[in-house]
Formats: structure tokens, C-alpha cells, sequence
């Protein structure tokens, strides 16, 4: 039975379902599942650049706000997008568009308002530098739901899109990625980062896609569950395993010390006993694992790099 949160209750009737259509009632976690992948590779440029920690902080803070814009941009247009297959699967057919409370042409009104948000508010964040990626990020989130017509595989596409606003995140406190020479081992740390940031979302967002999969079977809606489906686990322990020596590969070649390594250990043990002990049947399950299991992954390892950033400070001061 669909209930709403008490967010969503406490609104004015007229109000409700266009935040309801943000996925709002999943605050914190939601917010989270978008802002974490972000925060992650800023806080690694943060730590081996050596940044001041107010710095460090007003990047963090106004990318949290960009990161819930851009979420809520992103939900709204997949829902739009995909109203004739929410009809079709049991969790979604309770949504804003498919049960009528608002409209397409409403939903494509509020969704180009979220959208004119984001622009306002990069170049209001940081005006010396370029904001190509908002429009990039924009027609992203709109080619994203569209793909999942044709290919099981757009998922992988998904995951780039939070892996390039990490990137760009970057870039808006000092590291660009492409200036630095090819065998730099902190360009190469910073890549292997982004490659674990990459593997680690393919592999709850694969689990929380098998919340569906049934439906999405009997439907003829592609994702990777519904290609992985009947040996799911396995490839999914694999991504787990690369997710480990990856962002262990990407300690080392920044020459981190025991505080990242022991986070990033914790983080990759974490996703293994996720992938382990999630039932993929289960679609409740399913959704809890990605929702909480996604935000613990990536926090553990944003807390290593946390840490890693003070003792480096410390160092320096003594």
C-alpha cells in the first residue's frame, strides 16, 4: 500500500506532487545517492592539494544544494519520460504523472524551471568558471531515460553523468583533470577514484533495478538486472571486487597513509557484504540496499579522505 512521507503530507494539496515528483520524501538518502560521488572526488582533490578547510567547505556546501537541483531535475524528467512504463510496473504506478495529479505539460514546465534553477545557481557558485557542464548535464538526464528503450545498458551511462559532475566539481576548486601531464600518479589517482565512484553506483543501482525486474521482464522494459538476471550475484560480487582494488590503487599512487586506507578497506567490505547478503527477489530489500547501502559505501570513503586530509594537515603543522 503507497503511503506518502510526512513531508509530502504536511504540504498544500496543490504543492505535494510536485515535490513528490523530486523524490523528496527520500531525503536525506536521495539527496545523498547524487551528492556523495561528488563530494568523494572533492574531497580527494581537496586532500592532496592541500586546501584550506573553508575552502573545502563552501565547495561542499554549495555543491550539496547543486546536487539536490540536479536529482530533482533528473527525477522529474525520468518520470516524464517514462509515465507509459510506470503504468506497467506496481512500485511506480502510484507516481504524480501516472495517477494524474500533474500533468505532462506541467511536469515538462517544472522540470525546465528546475533546470533554469541549476544554470542560476552554477554561475551564481562559481562565476569565473565555465558552466558547460550544466547544459551537458541537462540533456544527460533526458537522453538517460530514453536509452532504457533501446538498450539494457543505459545504466552505464547514468553512472558517467555522476561520474563527470564529480569531475567538474573538481574543477570548480582548482584540479583540472586535463591539465595535468598523462603520467602524473595524481591525474592517475584521481582516475582510478572515479573509475571505483563509477563501479560502486553501477552496482546499487543494479540491485535497486531488481526491485523491478519481474515487472520489467513481462513488461519488455530493458536494464542491466533484466540482463544479468540469473546469475546477477556473481557479476555484481566481481564489480565489488574491482570497486576494492581500485580505490586502494588510488591510495597508494596518492601516497595516503593508514586513515584513507582503512576507509576505503571498510568502504569496499561494506559493498561485498551488500552485494552478498541482499536478497534480489526481495524488492523492499532491494531498495533499502541501495538507498542506505549507497550512502554508507560512499560516506565511509568520503570519511577516510576526511581524515586523511587533517592528519596530512597536522603533519604539516608540526
Amino acid at each position: 500500500m503507497y503511503s506518502k512521507s510526512w513531508i509530502l503530507t504536511s504540504l498544500p494539496p496543490s504543492i505535494a506532487p510536485y515535490v513528490e515528483l523530486t523524490r523528496v520524501g527520500y531525503l536525506p538518502a536521495g539527496v545523498l545517492i547524487s551528492y556523495l560521488p561528488v563530494l568523494v572526488p572533492l574531497l580527494h582533490v581537496a586532500t592532496i592539494s592541500h586546501l584550506p578547510a573553508d575552502t573545502v567547505l563552501d565547495a561542499s556546501l554549495k555543491w550539496l544544494l547543486l546536487c539536490f537541483n540536479y536529482s530533482a531535475y533528473g527525477c522529474v524528467v525520468d518520470d516524464i519520460a517514462d509515465v507509459d512504463l510506470d503504468r506497467k510496473v506496481e512500485r511506480c504506478q502510484h507516481r504524480p504523472l501516472v495517477r494524474g495529479a500533474v500533468s505532462v505539460t506541467q511536469g515538462v514546465l517544472f522540470a525546465a524551471t528546475l533546470a533554469a534553477s541549476a544554470l542560476t545557481l552554477t554561475t551564481t557558485f562559481f562565476p569565473d568558471q565555465p558552466a558547460t557542464h550544466v547544459p551537458i548535464a541537462i540533456a544527460g538526464s533526458i537522453v538517460y531515460p530514453f536509452l532504457k528503450r533501446w538498450t539494457n545498458y543505459a545504466l552505464l551511462f547514468l553512472a558517467l553523468l555522476y561520474v563527470s559532475t564529480g569531475l567538474n566539481a573538481s574543477r570548480t576548486i582548482g584540479f583540472d583533470i586535463l591539465s595535468l601531464p598523462p603520467h602524473n600518479s595524481i591525474l592517475h589517482s584521481n582516475l582510478l577514484l572515479n573509475a571505483a565512484i563509477y563501479i560502486a553506483n553501477v552496482t546499487v543501482e543494479t540491485i535497486y533495478m531488481h526491485a523491478d525486474v519481474e515487472d520489467d521482464i513481462k513488461s519488455g522494459i530493458n536494464s542491466l538486472a533484466v540482463r544479468m538476471y540469473g546469475y546477477s550475484k556473481p557479476v555484481l560480487s566481481l564489480m565489488a571486487l574491482v570497486y576494492g582494488a581500485l580505490v586502494l590503487g588510488s591510495g597508494i599512487l596518492a601516497n595516503f597513509g593508514a586513515w584513507y586506507f582503512t576507509a576505503a578497506t571498510v568502504s569496499a567490505a561494506t559493498l561485498l557484504t551488500i552485494v552478498g547478503k541482499v536478497d534480489l527477489k526481495d524488492g523492499k530489500q532491494c531498495e533499502v540496499y541501495f538507498f542506505g547501502g549507497n550512502a554508507l559505501v560512499m560516506a565511509t570513503l568520503a570519511g577516510g579522505l576526511l581524515d586523511e586530509r587533517e592528519n596530512l594537515s597536522l603533519k604539516a603543522i608540526g
